[in-house]
């Protein structure tokens, strides 16, 4: 297999990628580039055919999904052609735990849930089918957003099987909106919705060399999402580039984000102490990106660290379990035919009798500790809520405080590791980078940076409540110092 590092961007370059990766030679026919900001601009180009490109992108799926199962869904609706607009027409993948009014159902990844045809759009959607964009189709997440097993398989469902990290197959693509990360990176969809509670959209997005965005929870609708817990979930964008997620944010939130790169002498970033497990090459390069900031008159102040006192990701995790019954059970109870009879204890029941595929390769410890456990009353539950991201947002508050900084930025990611059925996810190494800012509910932004080992490594960008638009702008800042787009050799 490759090594990410050795590939250089001509096209016979590419090609040899692919061969070598997936044993054929040419994929699709697809018209380059894909981008949301490039296939804007073509909408008044009569050279320009969206049809075409959708047909392409379909191609695409179909020629790479056997190797990388990344999409569990093909929408076979065409697009409405009543819209008109910038947008009209560009197609976007969704999580399969995101309604959408198609005849898809939305699972996910459980096979109880494979007859859940809604009909009906989660209000994120309706925000993006208002201006045009077509639902290309369903992309393949950790099965319940990987909140069944304390040993689960980033990427694996039983309705759609293991997605694999493009840069390796048999390496994980990280979750749980694994399938919306992997198709974005190798041009399935210029862009892709996912959702996060902890991690799980930055994650997959560092892991495969994308853009990916957790937004200000509450800058996004949640309603029409199959919950964990509704006081951490926010759906968000992920892309090619940071405009491009910038873009998705617009129409996800209908908030008018005018990003603009802020100059590099308007930057002010604290930078998070990286794990020493981080190669010398991918230090340096931080090194040389942070001087280059500071020479242009940006502030950068290195060597920064959480209070100890501000670990939370314990009490993150003993807070979604505690909502999550109440907020699953409301959810299900939502919906149509003999899914709105389903409870938490039916699912665990449908398991066990289907243990042969839901089952399979790990359990649902987490399920079965919920049911064993007592329901909090509503004004408990409340007050832990209110204090744990009370708890999180104050260490992330303090630094930026305590440092006269905008923003913090760090390692977002370890590099890819290998899928073990037998022993669930074992990164190399943890970065803990996401778990203040999403139980925060403050943005996070993960961009590419370099590779490790032959895998992408993401640089977060994690910003204080309602900041995203300033996030995103010292993102498209910092992504022009950096350029590194490793998704490029799958163009």
């Amino acid at each position: 297999m490759l090594d990410l590092i050795a590939v250089t961007y001509g096209d016979g370059s590419r090609r040899r990628f692919w061969e070598n990766c997936f044993g054929f030679k040419q994929i699709g026919s697809m018209n380059f580039p894909l981008s949301l900001e490039a296939l804007v601009q073509n909408q008044g180009n009569s050279n320009f055919d969206f049809k075409r490109y959708r047909d392409d992108c379909i191609d695409r799926i179909q020629s790479l999904n056997c190797k990388l199962g990344a999409v569990i869904s093909i929408n076979s609706d065409e697009p409405p052609a009543v819209v008109h607009g910038p947008f009209s027409g560009i197609p976007v993948l969704v999580k399969d735990n995101i309604e959408t009014r198609d005849p898809l159902p939305t699972t996910a990844g459980s096979l109880a849930l494979v007859n859940n045809v809604t009909l009906r759009d989660a209000s994120c959607i309706s925000n993006l089918r208002a201006v045009g964009m077509h639902i290309l189709g369903k992309t393949n997440l950790t099965e319940w957003a990987n909140f069944r097993s304390t040993r689960g398989i980033s990427g694996w469902s039983a309705v759609g099987g293991q997605t694999h990290n493009p840069f390796r197959l048999g390496y994980s693509p990280c979750g749980s909106s694994s399938g919306s990360a992997v198709a974005v990176a190798v041009g399935m969809a210029p862009a892709a919705v996912g959702s996060e509670t902890i991690g799980s959209i930055v994650c997959p997005a560092a892991t495969t060399g994308v853009v990916g965005l957790k937004p200000t929870r509450g800058l996004i609708d949640t309603d029409g999402i199959i919950p964990i817990s509704h006081a951490l979930d926010t759906p968000g964008p992920i892309a090619r580039t940071v405009t491009d997620a910038g873009i998705l944010l617009s129409l996800l939130s209908r908030k008018r984000f005018l990003l603009e790169a802020r100059h590099t002498s308007q930057l002010r970033i604290g930078v998070l102490t990286p794990a020493p497990d981080y190669s010398n090459e991918i230090l340096a390069k931080l090194e040389r990106v942070l001087t280059i900031v500071e020479k242009e008159g940006g502030l950068v102040e290195r060597g920064i660290s959480y209070a100890s006192s501000y670990e939370n990701k314990a009490a993150g995790y003993s807070l979604m379990k505690h909502s999550f019954r109440t907020d699953l059970e409301k959810y299900l109870s939502s919906l149509n035919g003999d899914c709105c009879d389903l409870t938490l204890e039916k699912i665990v029941a449908f398991n066990e009798e289907h243990c042969d595929r839901e089952l399979a390769y790990f359990g649902h410890e987490i399920f079965t500790a919920i049911l064993s456990s007592p329901l909090l009353d509503p004004a408990e539950l409340y007050a832990r809520e209110q204090r744990v991201i009370s708890d999180s947002a104050h260490a992330i508050d303090s630094l930026l405080k305590e440092h006269f900084v905008d923003v913090l930025i760090g390692f977002t990611n370890a590099p890819a590791w290998e899928i073990d059925y037998s022993m669930g996810d074992r990164p190399l190494f943890t970065a803990d980078v996401a778990d203040h800012p999403a139980i925060a509910g403050y943005p996070h932004l993960t961009l590419p940076f370099h590779s490790m080992d032959g895998f992408p490594i993401g640089l977060s960008v994690i910003g204080s409540h309602g900041r995203d638009e300033l996030v995103l702008e010292t993102g498209v800042a910092i992504e022009n110092i950096i350029d590194f787009h490793p998704w490029q050799v799958f163009d």
